[in-house]
């Protein structure tokens, strides 16, 4: 028989590590007590952010804490108009950087969806249909308003613009919920 001789972790010790860790948790959650900058970074790199979507990140962060602090009144409405136009503008630069990243892989991934469905037999050749073409099929299955010609769902009692009663598409009268 082997005896083992190892040291238990007291209770206490095992309590105050657990009482430790979680005010350690409500300081940072607080924000009493910064993230480590190393730790930001790695969170960053571990999920596959890259620089710009994290830079857009914190911008829109900022924004939307500058709100809040703009709807308590704790800033008032020139500092804020001031700020609000920076941190706008930064987003959109932000957000125009990423867009430019981005403009060369489009075409790549437009190729690959296209085969994609192609090869499911989904996709219509290109050229085929016309936006009018989409427009008339769109139109074909929403009946028009007889009053307004608003294209309606098949299903609608009443006109989503004018209000008024729609023919049933079945019998061409206008059932008694509809009148």
């Amino acid at each position: 028989m082997i005896c083992r001789r190892s040291r238990p972790v007291s209770r206490a010790n095992w309590l105050l590590g657990t009482i430790a860790l979680l005010w350690a948790s409500v300081r940072t959650l607080s924000g009493d007590a910064p993230l480590p900058v190393d730790l930001e970074a790695l969170a960053a790199r571990r999920h596959g952010v890259d620089d710009l979507a994290e830079q857009k990140t914190r911008v829109l962060r900022a924004l939307k804490d500058l709100e809040t602090e703009h709807a308590l009144g704790k800033i008032d409405e020139a500092d804020y108009a001031s700020i609000v136009t920076r941190y706008r503008d930064e987003a959109k630069a932000v957000m125009r950087q990423m867009d430019l990243e981005v403009a060369p892989l489009r075409e790549v991934a437009e190729r690959v969806a296209r085969e994609y469905l192609e090869q499911r037999g989904v996709a219509a050749v290109a050229g085929e249909q016309t936006a009018r073409g989409e427009a008339a099929a769109l139109t074909d299955a929403r009946p028009p308003c007889g009053s307004c010609q608003t294209p309606n769902d098949a299903d609608a009692a009443f006109c989503k613009k004018c209000g008024s009663a729609m023919k049933s598409a079945s019998t061409g009268e206008t059932t008694d919920a509809e009148k």
